[in-house]
């Protein structure tokens, strides 16, 4: 494999460990991350930056990187039984045996939602109006622009 396409492979699987802990994103991860030790340091990164932003005591940065270890640990958890899931879809037999794989299907989606909306709840609790909502929309311009990052094409090398 080549250096250029091993290293797009390591940055697409450090976005999708990164969507994973800090979105709940639907996105699958079959494997562990390429990388742990590259994708603790933009979890440090992203925390840092969250921290810097918000202007956050230590007091609020440790209640930040709890909440923040807990819900990964939790989504990640979440992330490998829905992909157990689609996994029993795509091998359902007949009628009355898909209909109960989609409502536990269901029951996982519904799962993901309620973790969204418990960071939100956290989140405000910890933090009050203003420091939330600074919270999500730097969390969402991170994101984006992490997801931009890894997914632009890579130049060639000579």
């Amino acid at each position: 494999m080549s250096f250029s396409l091993q290293n797009r492979l390591q940055k697409l699987s450090s976005l999708f460990f990164i969507l994973i802990l800090f979105c709940g994103a639907s996105s699958s991860r079959a494997e562990a991350p390429a990388n742990p030790e590259q994708n603790k340091r933009l979890e440090q990164l992203y925390l840092w930056k969250l921290s810097e932003e918000l202007k956050l005591s230590v007091k609020q940065e440790k209640i930040l990187l709890d909440l923040t270890q807990s819900l990964a640990a939790r989504r990640s958890h979440l992330q490998e039984d829905l992909q157990k899931s689609l996994k029993a879809l795509a091998e359902a037999k007949g009628e009355a045996s898909t209909e109960k794989l989609l409502k536990e299907h269901r029951r996982l989606l519904k799962s993901q939602m309620d973790l969204q909306l418990e960071e939100f709840d956290q989140i405000k609790k910890a933090f009050g109006p203003e420091k939330s909502a600074k919270y999500f929309i730097v969390k969402n311009d991170l994101l984006i622009k992490l997801k931009n990052l890894l997914l632009s094409p890579t130049p060639k090398s000579n």
